[in-house]
């Protein structure tokens, strides 16, 4: 008689920044006590498949089991999944007696959180997609799942509830507490990106005119920030308006020039208004509807089970953050009445409130493109802004891709780079008398592979020691954990991960990127070749055509000697560099702020 097929979906690896060592040691202490003893008793008597998606187990083990581990496939959101998330983002808070109370300061709150409810649907829609297609290809009698806190596990889990036997490996009362702590390490990471202490400075407090116009430069994150700072100059050197900056605390006010004031310093408000009706509404009339719960489906899938503790911390603990953040910007508006608002970002989610209430009070928005946007994600909504400053014509379309009209864009090129133009003509001239210097940009949704990435290549520069590796970690990342793993190694450096990466990337030789990231986009400005580090089995990315894309770390090093020495190999991506400079970041005259600034000035004067 043929034994019965078992799929196993193993927990991805989970990384908590200072947390990573006793997180690690859980994982370890789960695989001896618990999933080891689990796959030798299933191997037994069940043939068994296994789900890897960087789990916790021991390959070793599992190959010399003759336990076979089903090969990763791509992992992408489709079509379906956008238009389905997006469809669910904009109605789900339609139901019921909801509808009624999700008002704050006369915006619907909805609203507001749509870009990030169809983030959270994508990455649910992503692994049904990918569960689906194991489940039809393995046809399993039963599924076995780790836990059910990742979207993975859950997705499968979805599944299995539906087509076949379903089976949790954790006890109840374990997985429950892990389940609390997942929540508490996802609310510090809301928390983080909307930060109860925030200042609004008078940048040039000495000419402070009541006639002049007041333009509120809304920037709560250091990228929107470093974004914006060279139209902020432009005016603060004309002296024309009246210039207010609303940003997190954290960005001191030498960042904005001597002259600069802080008129309002954290700005703090608890105010609970409508709060409690809110989520008694939502726990009494929808948590538990039938109905309700039938509409999250995708793909012939319910997943409400999947999405539903998404929704309990979102009405628990984060809706007090985002209301209290909504009536804090409220105040803002009421006590300099600008006359126009700027922003880095409009789907930012505190950011987003912010243009509603700007919306609802007459006050013209302009969106100013900070960050790199892709065709296949969709940014949650239609524009709000009034005009939008893309980088060029590339985002251009993307913009309209996602609803923005034609006359809404206008294409100027991205301020912050600017003085690229400047740090190219001086670096050209720098002495190359010395080790080929590799930068690292990590990617901040995955420390494991930044970690398996400066490890790789640590241990391979005691053999090549003609190389060097700067790491510069993401803005938003601690960067503690890379200097501990670096002092392993020689010449490693680690940069401090909140400055510009300019400086760094026009120093160096060659950049090495482990996701797409506008930082490719400012390496081909420079002229600078690419290592694209992709293990996602995904053939085409965003930087397909300037980056030699690798999909192993056994690759690199003939990549990056490749992208050095190959003179045909240079000059062809060379080419395309500059193409793809000019149709993502326009001309790269040194004027992009300038043309936001002239726009500014055409939606004040209208």
């Amino acid at each position: 008689m043929p034994k019965k097929r078992i799929l196993l979906v193993i927990e991805p690896k989970a990384d908590f920044g200072l947390l990573t060592t006793v997180n690690m040691f859980r994982n370890r202490l789960e695989y001896n006590f618990l999933i080891y003893p689990f796959i030798n008793k299933l191997f037994k008597n069940f043939e068994v498949a296994i789900i890897p998606d960087n789990g916790i187990f021991n390959k070793n083990f599992i190959k010399a089991k003759y336990i076979r581990m089903i090969q990763e496939e791509s992992k992408r959101a489709t079509d379906q999944a956008i238009k389905r998330s997006i469809e669910i983002a904009e109605s789900w808070y339609l139901h019921g007696k909801l509808s009624d109370h999700f008002f704050v300061s006369g915006i619907n709150l909805g609203e507001v959180i749509q870009t990030k409810v169809v983030q959270d649907l994508i990455q649910i829609f992503v692994y049904i997609d990918y569960a689906l297609k194991i489940i039809e290809k393995e046809k399993p009698e039963m599924v076995c799942i780790q836990n059910e806190i990742f979207s993975i596990e859950k997705a499968f889990s979805a599944i299995a509830d539906s087509t076949t036997t379903n089976s949790i490996i954790e006890p109840f009362h374990y997985r429950k507490l892990k389940k609390s702590l997942s929540n508490i390490f996802k609310y510090r990471a809301f928390k983080k990106n909307i930060p109860n202490l925030t200042n609004l400075y008078l940048v040039d407090s000495q000419d402070y005119n009541m006639k002049n116009c007041n333009i509120l430069f809304d920037v709560p994150y250091i990228n929107d920030f470093n974004a914006l700072i060279p139209v902020i100059q432009k005016f603060h050197d004309n002296k024309s308006s009246n210039l207010f900056v609303y940003t997190e605390s954290s960005i001191r006010k030498e960042n904005l020039g001597e002259d600069a004031k802080i008129i309002r310093k954290n700005i703090k408000i608890n105010n609970r208004k409508n709060l409690e009706n809110i989520k008694k509404c939502f726990y009494s009339n929808l948590f538990k509807d039938a109905d309700f719960q039938a509409s999250f489906s995708y793909n012939g899938v319910n997943f409400w089970k999947a999405i539903k503790d998404e929704f309990a911390l979102l009405f628990d603990r984060e809706l007090d953050l985002i209301v209290n953040d909504i009536y804090r910007f409220q105040e803002i508006i009421d006590s300099i009445n600008p006359s126009i608002l700027i922003v880095g970002d409009e789907r930012a989610i505190r950011v987003r409130g912010h243009v509603f209430l700007a919306k609802l009070n007459g006050i013209p928005i302009l969106d100013v493109q900070h960050g790199a946007y892709f065709p296949d994600y969709p940014m949650g909504d239609n524009p709000v802004a009034d005009r939008i400053a893309a980088g060029g014509n590339y985002f251009k379309e993307v913009y309209k891709k996602n609803g923005a009209r034609e006359e809404q864009i206008e294409v100027t090129g991205w301020p912050k780079f600017d003085i690229y133009k400047e740090i190219k003509e001086h670096y050209a001239l720098s002495p190359k008398n010395r080790p080929s210097r590799i930068l690292f940009a990590t990617n901040y949704l995955n420390l494991k592979s930044n970690l398996d990435i400066i490890e790789y290549i640590g241990s391979a520069l005691r053999l090549n020691p003609d190389f060097c590796l700067i790491v510069k970690p993401h803005t938003i990342e601690n960067s503690k954990l890379y200097k501990y793993i670096s002092k392993k190694y020689e010449r490693i450096t680690v940069v401090d991960g909140k400055k510009p990466i300019m400086k760094y990337l026009a120093n160096s030789d060659i950049l090495l990127l482990a996701a797409p990231s506008t930082v490719g986009l400012e390496s081909a400005i420079l002229d600078k070749p690419i290592i694209y580090f992709d293990n996602t089995c995904n053939t085409k990315n965003w930087l397909s055509e300037i980056a030699t894309t690798i999909s192993s770390l056994n690759e690199l090093f003939p990549a990056i000697q490749g992208a050095l020495y190959d003179e045909t190999l240079r000059r062809r991506f060379s080419e395309s560099r500059k193409r793809f400079a000019y149709e993502h970041a326009h001309k790269q005259d040194g004027h992009a702020s300038q043309r936001v600034a002239n726009l500014i000035l055409e939606m004040t004067e209208n």
